[in-house]
């Protein structure tokens, strides 16, 4: 396994061969629907209820139940992630979806759900390596609108390791005439947050 890249933003997280992290959730947040591209179709969210059951049962069954306690990171909820990007700004991922696809992570859902409790809406990227059933196939129109997602300057991005063997990155505040600064970029098999100075284009990564 390759050692942990330590990045000013935080710490790499080690992927594709031989790592136990087997799916990328890309998050992408809006406070106003009509800023969503058109393509991506919606979907309903599961109840925070749900999603803190999985979250706590996941962590017991990798040994980590010190992670499974409410309130540890937000009130009333559990939340077995662990920061390993914090609060990068001026952010962009536009090479990330080649990156992951160079390590067997596949786009297998895009969609958008509307989440009441933080009063945004969320565009979510799967990407993953186990072989998954049942999902839509993702129109043309989806795979264009993400990739204009990923090339978007963002105000923040937060990444999170969960003991199920998801990431989770979370980009908010869209800046569509900013320039970044930063990219999430995948490098020697680590996800991690770099420079622009680091920036490569997509068709090279």
């Amino acid at each position: 396994m390759t050692a942990t890249k330590i990045t000013p933003f935080g710490r790499g997280v080690h992927i594709g061969y031989n790592s136990p992290i087997h799916t990328i959730l890309v998050k992408f947040y809006f406070t106003n629907e009509k800023q969503i591209p058109s393509g991506i179709p919606e979907k309903r969210r599961q109840s925070d209820q749900s999603v803190d059951d999985r979250h706590a049962m996941a962590a017991e069954l990798n040994g980590r139940k010190d992670l499974a306690v409410v309130g540890r990171v937000r009130e009333g909820r559990v939340d077995s992630g662990e920061h390993f990007i914090d609060n990068v700004h001026n952010v962009h991922a536009g090479c990330l979806t080649r990156g992951l696809s160079n390590l067997s992570y596949t786009l297998v859902d895009c969609h958008y759900y509307w989440h009441a409790a933080k009063g945004k809406f969320v565009v979510v990227l799967k990407l993953t390596t186990k072989a998954e059933s049942g999902f839509m196939p993702i129109s043309n129109g989806a795979i264009e609108q993400r990739r204009a997602l990923a090339r978007t300057c963002w105000s923040w991005c937060h990444g999170w390791i969960n003991t199920d063997g998801v990431v989770t990155l979370n980009f908010g505040g869209r800046m569509p005439d900013g320039k970044a600064h930063h990219a999430v970029v995948v490098r020697e098999h680590q996800l991690i947050a770099a420079t622009v100075a680091e920036f490569v284009k997509e068709e090279d990564e």
